[in-house]
Order: C-alpha cells, then structure tokens, then sequence
C-alpha cells in the first residue's frame, strides 16, 4: 500500500465509522434502539450526533448541508432532547456498535493523529476538546468524528472561496462525482425550487453546461475544491513515515 493507497484507505474508513453514528448507510441496531428511547427518528439525531457540543444558533453555519429553515424548524425539538447529553449517549451507542462489529479495533492510534490535528473551525475544534474515557471503541469513533469535520470544514471553506453556495456544492459534486441519481433535496429535504435556483446559479456561473453537464472550466474549478481539501489530509499525515501511516491505515475498518 503506498502513501496515496493509504490515504484513501484512511478517508474510506472514517467515513464508514462515523456513518456508524449517524445511520448512514446502514442502521445499526444500537443506534435505532436509541432513537426510539429518545423519540429522536431523523434529523433531529443527525443534528445532535454531529454538532451537539456547539451552540444551538450556531448548528446552520456548521452543519452546511442542511436547508437553514429545516435546522430552524427542528431546533426546539433538538433543544428538548439536552443536545450536550444526547450527544454522550449518542456516542456510547455508535462505540457499542463499533465493539459489536470490530471487537479487537483500536482507537490509540486514530486518537493521537486526532488529537496532533490542530483543525480550524468551531465544530471540529469541539469535537477536538471533547474529554476521552479511555474505552478504545469510542475513542475510535471520537477520532474519525474529528478528523472527519475537520476535513468537511476545509471542503466547506474551499467551496466558499470558489463562490459555491451549500446546494450548489452538493449538486455540482453529485456531477462531479458521476453520481446524479440520488437529488440533494431528498437527502436533506432541499425544495425543489431551490434545487432549480441552484442549477440555474451553476449554469450562469460557468460551472455547468445547459445539458447539465460540467463545463471544462466548472470541473477544472471543482478539482480545485478537492485538491484543497486532499492537501489538508496530506498536510496532517506529513509527519507519518510511510511504514507508520500504512499500518495506521491497514488497522482501520471501513466495513463490517
């Protein structure tokens, strides 16, 4: 496995921990036994299992991907369930899930790469200063959150800076991405009049063709958003010896 090999083998395993906690993918029973202890089915677990641990008017900014009317009108219900609590038990479940499907995993040395990280930004810095209690599977999980927020956050940044709106950004990747059969309004409940304003945006902005397409200049632009956040990841794994990040890396799941 050489050093790229490995960096994406890392990228594909934190993805696939942290949809361990949100029910991404797959729905692992200790998470759906605690949605239906708390009454919180949806969005209102999403929310809390990624940004319970920042403040409640700051949860738009830092979720990004989510319509602010749906954050706004699903805040109090959020608010009801102690987001810094839910939050904890949110995590014990997502580490008893992990325990269950990788009993022997480790977390040690995904802690230390998170916790060397210094990442920008409220939400990954939060996660950064959230206290460990030493059991390897939450750790584990706690890691792959930070390193993986901290990671959204760059991508988040580097969209702005290329004028990119959040519906647009999620648009012109599932293009980019070759994967357009899934709309962004079903995932995180866009209107349909947005998702049109959002493409109609792209088209005016250069970034795509009138069939839908990207333009040269559209895809050369989008690559430029993901060399940014490529090199974020290089940047934290710089100091790795090669024999060390690949060992990191062959540790890892990315599956159960």
């Amino acid at each position: 496995m050489n050093r790229a090999e490995a960096r994406e083998r890392l990228g594909s395993s934190l993805e696939w921990i942290c949809n361990t906690l949100w029910l991404a993918q797959r729905r692992e029973p200790e998470l759906v036994q605690l949605q239906e202890d708390r009454g919180s089915t949806g969005f209102p677990h999403y929310i809390l299992s990624r940004a319970g641990n920042i403040p409640a008017q700051d949860w738009v900014e830092a979720l990004y991907v989510m319509p602010p009317s749906l954050v706004e009108h699903l805040r109090p219900r959020c608010l009801g369930l102690e987001p810094a609590q839910y939050l904890e038990a949110a995590l014990d479940a997502g580490a008893a899930a992990l325990r269950r499907l990788h009993p022997h995993a480790q977390g040690t040395a995904l802690a230390e790469l998170a916790r060397s990280s210094q990442p920008d930004g409220e939400l990954p810095r939060a996660w950064l200063e959230m206290p460990s209690d030493g059991d390897p599977h939450r750790d584990l999980l706690w890691a792959a959150m930070t390193l993986r927020e901290a990671r959204a956050y760059v991508h988040y940044q580097a969209a702005r800076a290329a004028g990119l709106q959040p519906l647009e950004l999620l648009v012109l990747s599932a293009i980019w991405q070759g994967d357009d059969s899934t709309p962004p309004q079903r995932l995180f409940r866009w209107g349909d009049d947005e998702l049109v304003a959002a493409r109609e945006s792209l088209g005016e902005n250069g970034w795509l063709e009138e069939d839908g397409l990207l333009t040269p200049a559209g895809e050369e632009r989008r690559d430029a958003i993901e060399a940014r956040t490529v090199a974020h990841t290089d940047r934290l794994l710089s100091h790795l010896p090669d024999a060390h990040l690949t060992e990191l890396a062959a540790q890892l799941p990315d599956r159960a």
